[in-house]
């Protein structure tokens, strides 16, 4: 749900700037610039709705802006917040769901070790404009997926590696048959 609550702005010298909101008593941080506290007072805006709403308790209604009363020294913005952005992101209920593939295509997904759940969720994301996972929190890079070309690397890695290992083995037997060890180092 969308919501838009007003936040005061009070300069605490030397700490930064302290930010409430007057709607909310209990919903209050810190920063030590102003835009370091609008950033975490939307961040905890939205976790402190988000907390009334999984426990089904009604959010107060947020006073105008124009009808806040702050100090003369503080600041006063409206923050906007969506917390369905984080029931999405938060929500661990699963569903399981039967699908059809030609067998030559699951061969192949499980030949690729393509993970059919992870790329199913992404698909229907970008069908139907989604979020991203990127752009939850600030922007916060997803959690780092290889390529399957990258994913399937090391093996190959380790068997080169190997070979390699048995090339030189097998060459320092050839030279010391030869007799040529000594030839090469004396």
């Amino acid at each position: 749900m969308r919501y838009t609550y007003s936040a005061v702005f009070t300069p605490v010298p030397p700490h930064g700037l302290v930010a409430h909101f007057p709607d909310l008593p209990w919903c209050k941080t810190q920063g030590k610039d102003l835009s370091d506290a609008i950033r975490k007072s939307n961040e905890l805006l939205c976790l402190c709705l988000y907390d009334l709403e999984i426990q089904d308790l009604q959010p107060p209604m947020p006073t105008p802006h124009e009808k806040i009363n702050a100090p003369i020294e503080s600041y006063t913005s409206p923050i906007t917040v969506n917390t369905e952005v984080l029931h999405q992101r938060l929500s661990t209920k699963r569903m399981k769901k039967t699908i059809e593939l030609p067998a030559w295509l699951m061969q192949k997904a499980n030949d690729s070790q393509i993970d059919l759940a992870k790329l199913l969720q992404k698909s229907i994301r970008q069908e139907l404009g989604l979020y991203s996972e990127a752009n939850i929190h600030h922007n916060a890079p997803e959690e780092y997926q290889p390529p399957h070309s990258e994913r399937n690397a090391l093996p190959y890695v380790a068997i080169s590696a190997i070979l390699l290992l048995l090339a030189l083995i097998g060459l320092f037997f050839l030279l010391r048959h030869y007799d040529l060890l000594n030839f090469l180092f004396n």
